[in-house]
């Protein structure tokens, strides 16, 4: 994995840094000599928003419109990376600045989303974690649950890190919505089942804790976060995808092996036929489609066992009533 991002992303890291390196320098001279320019500043803050170095960009801009009000340029990249901050109120402000000094269809775009997005997440609230943070409206995400996906994004933050040899500079924004929001602000096909567009966004309706699929979606959706931070956005789709998908949590090891059981229940127990039923015969297991419970059938016991499932660490317990029949 190292090698191969590394060996598409070389060329554009390498532009990116460059670019950065020269237009730092031509800053710090300004800086050094007390010039004002406000040129100057705007394009350095252009640069580092390439690559993904939002604080810092966020600084240059914010500059840039204290010596260049006039350039329209220079607070629509400050909208920008209020935008990527998630201050989306300040975001909007920018833009419409940066249109009523000249018209910009970028900036037209971005407006549009950026109000979108504050029509749906106005009264949302905010929690952070060392690497996130997490945008949610109250009443849809209980305090258990958004910690459960904070802690398992930061898992997963870790053993991309690790996978990658690559940490993101940047805060990474996630926003949970209920499925209407989530295609009111996103735009998506009917069949998507999260998004990621620089930020992570997650329909959460129905959900009270993280389950498997969950924990798959968040890390599919994060690596795409890291290949894209790490590219500079330069990564073509299909090294996105292998990556995300090779990413995510698999019950089978990447040599074929299979991974580590989460529970183990041996059955105990026969049934009427003694010839074909004098122990236990497990025949299948599935998941409820609340994923709440495992519903295993027995042959061997005429019986379907009953469990509660624990996805995120894949347990089972005995459930009661312990089986029908």
């Amino acid at each position: 994995l190292r090698l191969v991002l590394a060996t598409k992303a070389l060329p554009a890291l390498l532009f990116a840094t460059s670019a950065a390196a020269v237009a730092g320098g031509v800053y710090a001279v300004q800086q050094e000599t007390n010039s004002q320019n406000g040129v100057i500043a705007v394009n350095y803050a252009v640069v580092l928003t390439e690559l993904h170095r939002i604080a810092e960009a966020t600084t240059a801009s914010e500059e840039a419109v204290r010596l260049a009000p006039e350039i329209g340029a220079s607070h629509g990249v400050l909208g920008y990376c209020y935008y990527q901050l998630g201050k989306l109120v300040e975001a909007v402000r920018e833009f419409k600045k940066s249109l009523a000094i000249e018209p910009d269809a970028q900036i037209e775009q971005l407006l549009t989303k950026a109000e979108r997005e504050l029509a749906a997440e106005g009264s949302f609230n905010e929690q952070s974690s060392s690497h996130f943070a997490l945008k949610y409206e109250g009443g849809q995400a209980p305090a258990t649950f958004r910690r459960q996906i904070l802690d398992v994004l930061e898992q997963h933050y870790n053993d991309l890190e690790h996978d990658l040899d690559y940490s993101p500079r940047s805060t990474i924004q996630v926003i949970l919505y209920t499925q209407q929001q989530f295609f009111d602000v996103t735009k998506a096909p009917q069949w998507t089942g999260a998004l990621n567009d620089g930020k992570l966004r997650i329909p959460i309706s129905g959900m009270q804790a993280v389950d498997s699929n969950l924990a798959r979606v968040l890390k599919h959706e994060l690596a795409h976060s890291f290949i894209n931070l790490a590219s500079n956005g330069r990564a073509p789709t299909w090294l996105h995808e292998g990556i995300a998908q090779l990413e995510e949590p698999q019950s089978i090891a990447r040599d074929g092996s299979l991974g580590v059981p989460g529970s183990f229940v041996q059955h105990q127990g026969s049934s009427v036929n003694k010839s074909r039923q004098e122990g236990p015969h497990g025949h299948c297991i599935l998941v409820d489609p609340s994923q709440r419970f495992a519903l295993a059938c027995d042959l061997g016991l005429d019986k379907v066992l009953i469990y509660k499932l624990n996805a995120a660490n894949a347990t089972l317990t005995p459930n009661d009533p312990a089986f029908g029949s």
